[in-house]
C-alpha cells in the first residue's frame, strides 16, 4: 500500500524517502508517516486502513496489554513496563490514544484518582508536593493522549500561567542555593544541588518538566486558547535558552520542612544531539526535538536549528538517516528519556533502524510549528 498520488505536492527533496517509508515501513511507520509527515486528513481511506493495521500490530498489542488501573503514587511514575508514563507515552507515540476503549477506561480511572488526590493524600500524611507531581504527570499524559477533560484543561492552564509568570520575572539565578541552614542531605541526596523553595511554594515546581513539553506539544485544545498558546510559546523559548539547558537533568533536591526530608526532582527537556555513538540522552533528545518542532518559536531559535543540523549529519548520500543504534535503544526503562524507541516489530535489523531513523528525522522536519 503506497499512495504515491498523495505526494504530488510534497517537497521533492524528501519525496523519495517518504515513498520508501510507505513502501517498506511497518504499520506504525506507515500510519505516522501518512498522519504526521504527509498530513493526510482523518477521513482519508488509506489513513484509516493504516490505523487499523497499527492497532493490530504486535508492538501496539504489547503496550495495550500492559495498561493497568493502579494507584496514583505507585503506578504512574517509574521505569517498569506497566507504569502509566510508559504505556500512555508509548501508545500515543505509536498513534493510539483517546477513542480506544481500553485507553479511555484507563485514562478516566487516573483522572478520578487525580480529582481526589490532594484530599486523600493529606489524610494519609503525604507531602502535597509529591501529590502534585503525580497529578501533573497524569494531566500531561492525558494531553499527550489527546484528551480534553475539563479538570485536565483547567489544571494545564493554571500550570501554564504559573510557569509563564516565573519565566517572565526572569529570576533563575538563585534556582539552586547552598545547604546552609538545612539538614545534612547525606551521601545519596548530597550529589544533587538544593532547589530554592520559592520555586515550589504552593506545590507546583515553577520550571517546565519534559512531561510538560510533550503535553503542550500534543494539546489538541490549546489552539482554541490563544492566550495560553502564546504563553506556551514563551515557555518553549525558555526551554531552548542557555539558562534552562544549563540546569542539571534532575534539577536538584526539594526539601520538606515538616518531615525534614529531601526528594530529588526532575527531568528537564534535554537538547543535545550527540555527534557519534555511545551512551547518553540521544533518544531523549530525538523525542524532545519532535515536540519542540510543533512550536513556531523553535524554528526561529538558533539552538534548535543547530541541533537539527547535527541530526542531519546522520543523513547519507541516498537521503536516508541512519542513527547509531544507541539512539534507538528499546527495552526496559523510561519512555520519556528514550528507553523505548522502537517503532518496528523485532528483530531490529539495519533496515528497520534506518526506517525508524528516517521517520523520526522527517517527523521533526515536518513538525506543525514549521508552517
Amino acid at each position: 500500500m503506497c499512495p504515491m498520488k498523495f505526494l504530488d505536492k510534497f517537497p521533492v527533496e524528501y519525496r523519495p524517502q517518504v515513498e520508501w517509508l510507505l513502501e517498506k515501513g511497518g504499520p506504525i511507520v506507515r500510519y505516522r508517516t501518512l498522519k504526521d509527515i504527509v498530513k493526510r486528513p482523518g477521513y482519508c481511506v488509506a489513513l484509516k486502513r493504516a490505523r487499523k493495521a497499527l492497532t493490530d500490530s504486535p508492538l501496539a498489542g504489547k503496550y495495550l496489554a500492559l495498561l493497568k488501573m493502579g494507584a496514583l503514587n505507585r503506578d504512574v511514575h517509574g521505569s517498569f513496563d506497566y507504569m502509566l508514563e510508559n504505556t500512555f507515552g508509548k501508545l500515543s507515540e505509536l498513534g493510539l490514544g483517546r477513542g480506544h476503549p481500553e485507553i479511555d477506561k484507563t485514562a478516566m480511572h487516573y483522572l478520578r484518582l487525580a480529582n481526589d488526590a490532594f484530599q486523600v493524600d493529606r489524610a494519609r500524611g503525604v507531602w502535597v508536593f509529591i501529590t502534585d507531581f503525580y497529578v501533573r504527570e497524569v494531566m500531561q499524559l492525558l494531553n499527550i493522549a489527546g484528551y480534553q477533560e475539563k479538570q485536565q484543561v483547567d489544571y494545564t492552564c493554571a500550570l501554564i500561567d504559573r510557569l509563564a509568570e516565573f519565566i517572565e520575572a526572569d529570576r533563575f539565578d538563585d534556582f539552586n542555593i547552598p545547604y546552609d541552614g538545612y539538614p545534612n542531605p547525606g551521601k545519596s541526596y548530597g550529589r544533587h544541588k538544593l532547589i530554592n523553595p520559592r520555586f515550589y511554594n504552593g506545590a507546583t515546581i515553577a520550571v517546565p518538566l519534559i512531561y510538560d513539553l510533550h503535553g503542550f506539544a500534543k494539546c489538541q485544545w490549546l489552539n482554541r486558547r490563544k492566550k495560553s498558546l502564546a504563553k506556551v510559546e514563551k515557555i518553549v523559548e525558555f526551554i531552548l535558552s542557555r539558562t534552562y539547558q544549563a540546569f542539571p537533568p534532575g534539577f536538584g533536591n526539594v526539601y520538606d520542612p515538616e518531615r525534614k526530608s529531601y526528594n530529588t526532582h526532575g527531568w528537564k527537556a534535554n537538547l543535545e544531539v550527540k555527534k557519534g555513538p555511545g551512551p547518553g540522552s540521544s533518544g531523549l533528545t530525538l523525542l524532545t526535538l519532535e515536540s519542540l518542532a510543533q512550536f513556531r518559536t523553535s524554528w526561529k531559535n538558533k539552538h534548535f536549528i543547530k541541533e537539527l543540523h547535527i541530526m542531519d549529519g546522520f543523513r547519507g548520500d541516498d537521503g536516508i538517516w541512519r542513527f547509531p543504534k544507541e539512539f534507538l535503544r528499546d527495552g526496559t526503562g523510561y519512555w520519556v528519556v528514550g528507553g523505548r524507541m522502537a517503532l518496528e516489530s523485532p528483530p531490529r535489523t539495519k533496515e528497520k533502524l534506518a526506517l525508524e531513523s528516517t521517520f523520526r528525522a522527517l517527523a521533526i522536519h515536518f513538525g506543525d510549528g514549521r508552517g
